[in-house]
């Protein structure tokens, strides 16, 4: 008969596996009951619903969010894969977002499915998974960069999303716009579904952004086609900064560009002056290396962390998982990541 920790090893190779296989929401059904019972003990093994899982850390406190808020996006995508098939999308305006480099997932994730059925889901820390039931879905695709979740093309996303968006998230909007190569896309949707206030809204947006000449293609291309279209600029407030749009640039370079044309002046004001080249070399560099081993732990619950085949066998051997971190492995400040070397964790 298997001796506990041989139970547990054994627990652990089966999650181990699933990962492997990129296995972002963990079924029930995935593992067998005595596996899952073993790692749920624990702490590998996390409930979010009824019957579905995310690999946890055992020494996560009671009440610790950041297991979950780094795993929220994978588990949303596994969830609705296995669900749905590639019949879902996250709704247009977060994938909009999402698409603009903005790294916050809301509270509340709505996605759109063939097969839902207007479904509020409560998910882990006062999060919801709301699961609209659409008849016909957008152009979508998965973006690895955003856990694997699907998100609504672009040029859908801008013709779906609402006015709202351009009041509310104005720097999403500009990198979305700016993200274009041309108008080609969104006039293919626009011509298709007569969509001529949309039209106007979305000529007005470009010229806002600097791209006149996109604005005036949406424009002519739909007066020609015989619809009468206003022009409306959505934004309420004078943009601070124009993007070089119409080039392959990362939405995060974009951010970052508007976010400093932003912040600029209250980060200088806010810095205090430099405080030049220190006196005590020896008592700086003890400083740094004091720093190192606790910020290469907090590395790993950021970076998501993994079973490994070090752990398993470690564990096989009679190593218990869940001392305190910081015993005897912080005493040693050259040890770079005390708790990924004592477990054989890796970040994910």
């Amino acid at each position: 008969m298997p001796t506990p920790p041989e139970r547990l090893a054994s627990a652990l190779g089966a999650l181990k596996t699933l990962q492997d296989h990129g296995h972002r929401a963990i079924s029930g059904t995935d593992l067998a009951r005595s596996d899952r019972e073993a790692l749920q003990r624990s702490g590998f093994l996390k409930e979010v619903i009824r019957g579905w899982y995310i690999p946890g850390r055992p020494d996560d406190a009671e009440g610790d969010t950041t297991t979950w808020y780094a795993s929220m996006r994978e588990f949303v995508a596994g969830y609705a894969q296995k669900r749905f098939g590639d019949r879902w999308h996250v709704n247009p305006e977060q994938s909009l977002l999402l698409r603009s480099g903005e790294r916050t997932l809301h509270k509340q994730v709505q996605i759109w499915a063939t097969a839902g059925t207007n479904q509020t889901v409560k998910l882990l820390h006062g999060c919801l998974l709301f699961i609209y039931g659409a008849r016909e879905l957008l152009a979508s695709s998965p973006v690895q960069d955003c856990g694997g979740l699907r998100l609504v093309e672009l040029p859908a996303a801008l013709v779906a999303a609402s006015p709202t968006l351009f009041v509310q998230n104005p720097m999403a909007a500009q990198i979305a716009l700016a993200s274009l190569a041309d108008a080609s896309d969104v006039l293919r949707i626009l011509l298709d579904g007569s969509h001529s206030s949309l039209a106007g809204r979305l000529a007005g947006a470009f010229r806002a952004i600097g791209r006149r000449a996109l604005a005036e293609e949406i424009l002519g291309a739909m007066r020609r086609a015989g619809y009468v279209v206003n022009e409306v600029n959505p934004f309420e407030k004078p943009l601070l900064a124009l993007l070089p749009g119409g080039r392959p640039e990362s939405p995060y370079v974009q951010r970052l560009r508007l976010m400093w044309a932003e912040m600029r002046e209250r980060v200088i004001a806010a810095f205090p002056a430099p405080p030049g080249a220190p006196g005590d070399i020896d008592a700086l560099l003890k400083d740094v290396e004091s720093r190192y081993v606790t910020d290469a732990y907090h590395s790993l619950p950021i970076e998501r962390y993994r079973v490994s085949a070090t752990l398993i066998e470690k564990v096989r051997e009679g190593f218990s998982p869940r001392p305190a971190l910081c015993g005897a492995a912080c005493a040693e400040p050259s040890r770079a990541a005390p708790f990924a070397r004592e477990t054989g964790g890796t970040p994910g």
